[in-house]
């Protein structure tokens, strides 16, 4: 029977082998940063974890006449519109800039909270960077088809 055991810490330090002990899930509601350690009954390290959760960096706020494709790829977030829509993007961060760019930007752009409005075809692709400039988290994106399908 093994005796290894996780410790963690969700104030920026190291968690050590007398750190809270990990007992079951650890429920993250807040912009956390949460570190783990695995350590063996001896009080050695075995592993090590790291990660800083933002609670629903960024989000994707459409308004207008759109569908979901019933054999939707998740993987690219795709939705079909009739017409058009207005996409807002929405940030759970307390700190950082939301940047945007579409299929037609050469660059990303500062987003001001504005509606976005599209027509046709199009990919938005989203991120949040800090105060340096560096991306906080996974980029997100959005493709977005004209159906021209008129059932």
């Amino acid at each position: 029977m093994f005796n290894d055991f996780i410790t963690y810490s969700l104030d920026g330090n190291f968690p050590k082998a007398d750190s809270k002990r990990l007992t079951r899930k650890l429920g993250i509601t807040l912009t956390q940063d949460v570190q783990l350690a695995l350590y063996n009954s001896a009080g050695l390290i075995l592993g090590y974890y790291h990660n800083y959760f933002i609670r629903k960096p960024r989000r994707f706020f459409i308004v207008g006449n759109y569908i979901l494709p019933r054999d939707i790829n998740i993987e690219n977030h795709e939705i079909l519109i009739r017409d058009s829509v207005q996409i807002f993007i929405k940030s759970g961060a307390d700190k950082g800039t939301v940047l945007y760019k579409t299929s037609d930007m050469n660059k990303f752009s500062i987003y001001t909270g504005r509606c976005i409005h599209i027509k046709n075809n199009t990919v938005i692709d989203a991120k949040l960077i800090d105060e340096q400039g560096k991306s906080v988290g996974n980029q997100e994106m959005i493709s977005i088809k004209k159906n021209d399908n008129k059932k």
